[in-house]
């Protein structure tokens, strides 16, 4: 399969996961077992999402601390959507998909275009960045009542009110207020507190103003980093 993002799962198994690009879903090699035994058939896996889920693909992909949970962004349908990949104990087999649209708000304009970058914080929050408006969004399904199951999981429509939008400043495009002329192509969440900003800073980049842009999730306070030139 083709995949344009990996990430390592800091797993037991050290777990390296793929995105698969062109009809979704996901890949993982288990780096115990290829170190191990360096068989390839044993040491890899892949769960394919629900055969109702249009076909475009994957881009961003997160591993959840919490419940083991794989996510991914589907990139290129609006509004954009975050895809949640449970293995169960043998995939294919037992894999499972739940689908959760970005929301979208009539009266502001806000919300709902693509979902891109792809992060979850120690606390099993899911972060994207929604690209096209410059717009942090979170998704806490702690929040969702109750869970999707069933048709409600995999339309998308489900647990709207575990949606949270923070629109990163700067400046905006002259004759559309909600799209912000710096792009925040990519983001991450800083766990380990490696930049001193706090513990699950969300770090998103501004690619047209050469920034790292930082959000503090107690106080909602942003910091812009500037690389010097």
């Amino acid at each position: 399969f083709e995949s344009p993002r990996i990430m390592f799962s800091g797993d037991k198994d050290d777990t390296l996961y793929f995105s698969v690009q062109r009809d979704g879903g996901i890949g993982w090699l288990n780096i115990r077992e290829w170190e191990k035994t360096h068989d390839a058939e044993k040491s890899q896996g892949w769960c394919a999402p629900d055969s109702k889920i249009p076909k475009p693909g994957a881009y961003g992909i997160a591993y959840n601390p919490v419940d083991g949970s794989i996510w991914y962004s589907n990139l290129q349908l609006t509004p954009g959507r975050l895809i949640r990949m449970d293995r169960g104990s043998n995939p294919p087999a037992t894999c499972s998909t739940q689908v959760y649209e970005a929301p979208y708000d009539p009266k502001t304009g806000a919300g709902g275009n693509h979902t891109r970058a792809i992060d979850i914080d120690s606390n099993g929050v899911v972060w994207t960045n929604l690209q096209g408006e410059g717009i942090l969004a979170s998704l806490d399904l702690r929040k969702c009542k109750p869970m999707p199951t069933g048709a409600d999981a995999i339309s998308g429509k489900a647990c709207k009110e575990a949606w949270s939008l923070y629109p990163i400043p700067g400046p905006t495009f002259q004759n559309d207020s909600h799209v912000k002329s710096d792009n925040n192509y990519y983001m991450f969440i800083d766990k380990y507190n490696a930049l001193g900003l706090g513990k699950d800073e969300v770090i998103a980049d501004g690619a047209n103003s050469d920034s790292l842009i930082g959000f503090n999730q107690d106080t909602k306070q942003w910091t812009r980093m500037r690389v010097p030139y």
